[in-house]
This record gives structure tokens, sequence and C-alpha cells, in this order.
């Protein structure tokens, strides 16, 4: 299990570093765009509160600049990963997130049902940014989890 979620980071913060990479190549300032990347970088910060602690600190519509977004990528993505390698499969399969929902709603959710919610949700979104490059006439980079297989 440890290694499956490792390997969807991996892929994860490959696939959103390549895409911001391609809207700064293209010097693409959409704010749709924008509000996407932003929201992306802050629901993963969010969860990995919301798994640590049961609150979050970060708000999930805070806007940054893109231009700081490779730096926020990376660093959520190695306070992910170093946690990850730092749990047991045992661990990640008994592990559960006692939070409250932006609307004030109490939950309790497995880590693995968490985890895998931030790795789809980023993909999700990605999806939304790579349809707008498309509307505007720029090929999109292939993000399928094929594609970082054949890369690494």
């Amino acid at each position: 299990m440890k290694a499956y979620f490792l390997d969807m980071f991996a892929y994860d913060n490959w696939a959103n570093q390549l895409v911001l990479s391609e809207l700064v190549k293209h010097d693409i300032r959409d704010e749709k765009v924008h509000h996407w990347l932003n929201h992306i970088v802050n629901a993963e910060k969010i969860w990995f509160e919301r798994i640590q602690t049961g609150s979050m600190k970060t708000m999930p519509w805070e806007e940054y600049p893109l231009s700081s977004l490779y730096s926020r990528m990376h660093a959520i993505h190695e306070e992910i990963m170093s946690w990850l390698r730092d749990r047991s499969d045992e661990e990640l399969a008994k592990g559960i997130a006692q939070y409250t929902t932006t609307q004030g709603e109490a939950f309790q959710t497995p880590w693995i049902q968490i985890l895998a919610h931030v790795v789809n949700h980023s993909t999700h979104h990605r999806g939304q940014v790579v349809a707008r490059m498309r509307e505007q006439g720029i090929a999109p980079p292939s993000t399928d989890y094929i594609f970082f297989l054949r890369s690494v």
C-alpha cells in the first residue's frame, strides 16, 4: 500500500509540474487556469493538514502568483512523500483522520481514502486546465499515468 501511494504521489507531482511548466513556457495568463492550479496545491495541503492534525490552516481557494506554484507544489509534495515514507503499510491501513469540513461538519475518513481522493482531485482539476489550454490553441502535455511510468 505504501509503495502504491508513493508512486501515485510521484505521478501526481510529475503531472502537476509538467502542466505548470507548459503554462509558464506559453506565458498563459488565464484566471481560471490560475485558480484551478492554486486549488490543486491548496487542496493537497489541506488534506495533509487534516491527516496530521485534524484541522486546516490553508484555505481551498487562496490565490498565489503562478511563479510561486513550483515551490509550493514541491514543498507539499516533499511533505507528503516524507510522511508516507515514515509510515508502515499497517499504519496506512489503520490511520483515520478526524477533521471538520469547511462547512463545519465533523468527519472521520481513513487515510487511504483521503490519499486516493487527493490524487484523483488533482487529476480532475488538471483535466480542466488541459481543456482550457486546448481552447487557447495550445497542445497540452501528455499527463497520463502510463507516460509517467515511461519517463522514470
